[in-house]
């Protein structure tokens, strides 16, 4: 059996793409979407082979590696050793091709459940509105550094004034009314809420 024939190279290419675009990811450079924005019966039919599920890069990683996988593993167990078999070639490719779309459709569906479809991290800094927190560093009485928790529950330390100009003290409940995103400055309520459920 010849791996550089036309046959295997079909699979082996997709594969080895496969597995560069999972170093890619690997190292950081996947800044993939998991939105499919379009018509929903076109959303529909793309989720169920799993896009949509999980971000595009890491969709398209695994069906080029169980595509290169399923294909080389089709050609060895159908028995096909050079071009003539165009039959057992066609076999393989549809038996690769289907299997590949199942697999990464499943897989997808088990990442989708395993991990939040939204990453986690720091969200927007706008977002921090109507959000809470408590005052760590007073800079004046009506200014300083409060601990806020963004929608994804993250504590982040932000820069803070008193939008009422009322003075707070330090470990003050206060809740996010306002952003100033160019400065970024969070305008602050003082509230009444105990600042060790923050």
């Amino acid at each position: 059996m010849s791996w550089f024939g036309w046959w295997n190279l079909i699979y082996i290419v997709p594969g080895a793409f496969g597995v560069a675009l999972a170093f890619v990811a690997a190292f950081g450079l996947d800044e993939g979407s998991s939105d499919t924005d379009g018509e929903p019966e076109v959303e529909g039919a793309i989720s169920l082979i799993g896009v949509g599920r999980v971000p595009l890069l890491t969709w398209l990683t695994m069906l080029c590696i169980f595509y290169g996988f399923l294909g080389v593993a089709a050609n060895l167990l159908l028995g096909v050793r050079d071009a003539s078999n165009l039959g057992l070639i066609a076999s393989a490719a549809l038996a690769s091709a289907v299997g590949s779309l199942v697999l990464t459709a499943l897989f997808s569906r088990l990442i989708g459940r395993l991990f939040p479809s939204q990453e986690s991290y720091a969200g927007s800094f706008a977002s921090l509105v109507g959000q809470s927190g408590r005052v760590v560093l007073l800079i004046s009485p009506t200014e300083g550094f409060a601990q806020v928790r963004d929608s994804f529950g993250n504590l982040q330390e932000v820069r803070y004034r008193s939008i009422e100009g009322s003075p707070l003290t330090k470990n003050q409940s206060i809740i996010v009314a306002d952003v100033v995103v160019a400065r970024s400055l969070c305008l602050v309520l003082a509230t009444t809420t105990d600042p060790s459920d923050v």
